[in-house]
């Protein structure tokens, strides 16, 4: 069907509407303006502080040792200390609520599974 609540025949025509009123140069250009914006942002200093890993299971599990690999990485590359902290309980709901109830600041980061963020109540 189309829009005016006709069907249309196999052998009909679809009419594609008109190409952008703008022309290439001129999207061309805001493209370029967003992308310098972003790039403002993007230098930040980040991180000044440390940065926390919550790991919502016992020390020696996979996630943490693979949460721990992941830290010594972060701390080499941003030079800022970054601490794996085990929070275990509750089939990881203790250290998912950890994490949701810091501060949104960007410094505290849940390295889990997924099963705490889809069975956990919000």
């Amino acid at each position: 069907m189309n829009m005016r609540g006709t069907s249309i025949r196999s052998t009909e025509c679809v009419r594609m509407p008109a190409a952008s009123a703008w022309p290439l140069a001129s999207r061309m250009a805001v493209g370029l303006i967003f992308a310098a914006l972003s790039l403002a942002a993007y230098a930040q200093d980040y991180p000044s502080k440390s940065i926390k890993i919550i790991v919502p299971y016992p020390p020696g599990a996979g996630t943490d040792t693979l949460a721990r690999m992941t830290a010594e990485k972060l701390q080499s590359k941003w030079g800022q200390p970054v601490m794996v902290e085990n929070r275990a309980g509750a089939n990881g709901n203790i250290g998912a609520e950890a994490v949701f109830k810091s501060p949104p600041d960007g410094y505290t980061f849940l390295f889990s599974a997924p099963g705490p963020l889809v069975t956990s109540k919000s």
